[in-house]
């Protein structure tokens, strides 16, 4: 068998990826693709219009990589965000992802044969995250660490259903 990699880093990535806007992101799938072949993996994205330097970013993860790799002996999936500014505090903080939503959702644009698509985009709408969720701490200038899963069985849903025959 070939030898495979001991970590799958993807990013650095121009623009926070935190909250709901994880789901869009190829930067948490491509650290995903490792994560299902059972190989630790992080996503690390610093926020749009830093302040930061990518060199500063990626000389963190650097600094790190062994701590984070040192934290379980199954592999792992982290997504990780740095603020556009850093404040007083430069710890990393575990957080839960948070829920973010556009005020303008989708911008119809045309490609260059005239086809007409869709982006995600507008203004984030960020209110109602708790304080230790990706997109507050992100926001208040910390940088996020969280852990993610594959799984995304609505637990709750299942368990009231579990084993009904729905049709």
């Amino acid at each position: 068998p070939e030898a495979m990699p001991d970590v799958v880093i993807s990013g650095i990535n121009d623009g926070a990826n935190i909250g709901t806007d994880i789901i869009y992101s190829g930067t948490v799938g491509a650290a995903t693709e490792g994560f299902v072949h059972r190989i630790s993996a992080i996503a690390i994205s610093l926020n749009y219009f830093p302040e930061l330097s990518f060199d500063f970013v990626a000389g963190e993860l650097a600094k790190h990589l062994d701590e984070l790799m040192a934290l379980s002996d199954k592999p792992q999936l982290l997504n990780i965000n740095f603020p556009q500014k850093l404040g007083e505090d430069q710890h990393w903080y575990w957080c839960t992802q948070g829920t973010r939503d556009y005020n303008n959702v989708y911008e119809p644009y045309k490609d260059e044969a005239g086809k007409l698509y869709y982006t995600v985009g507008g203004t984030p709408f960020d209110d109602g995250n708790e304080a230790f969720t990706d997109i507050a701490a992100v926001n208040g200038g910390l940088i996020t660490i969280t852990p993610l899963k594959l799984d995304r069985t609505c637990g709750y849903f299942l368990n009231v259903h579990k084993g009904k025959i729905l049709f």
